[in-house]
């Protein structure tokens, strides 16, 4: 199973586009999505708290307090995604991503452990021009 790790830092408007659009891409048998707001406040924590309730078998959400910074935020995420013993494999988003249609099973189907493809990145795309950001 695909758990898909997100981190929101006071952008919850932006956090939900990417989670709306990665949630049309993926077959929720499929995946989990873990969702961390790192420190961002009382707003982004209800608004987000509202989007997840309505996909609450797809989405953990994590609160932290304090914002833990990127590296301890994804660790954090990273500790409950291998908690759940049927995730095994990651994909770390921005919170500002926009997955455009199929990119989570192109992604997926380059990963082949016989020929030692374990890992890969997107590229990255202007959301205007399709230009290389």
């Amino acid at each position: 199973m695909l758990g898909v790790l997100v981190i929101n830092y006071r952008t919850a408007a932006a956090t939900r586009a990417c989670l709306e659009t990665l949630l049309q891409e993926i077959d929720s048998s499929s995946f989990r999505v873990f969702l961390l707001d790192n420190g961002s406040g009382s707003d982004d924590v209800s608004q987000l708290t509202d989007f997840v309730a309505s996909h609450a078998s797809t989405i953990t959400f994590v609160i932290s307090k304090n914002n833990l910074g990127f590296a301890a935020g994804t660790n954090r995420l990273l500790t409950e995604a291998f908690n759940d013993s049927k995730v095994d494999r990651i994909l770390l988003l921005n919170s500002d991503t926009r997955c455009k249609p199929h990119l989570i099973a192109a992604m997926q189907s380059r990963l082949d452990a016989a020929n030692k493809i374990d890992m890969m990145a997107a590229r990255m795309l202007d959301e205007i021009d399709d230009s290389v950001d």
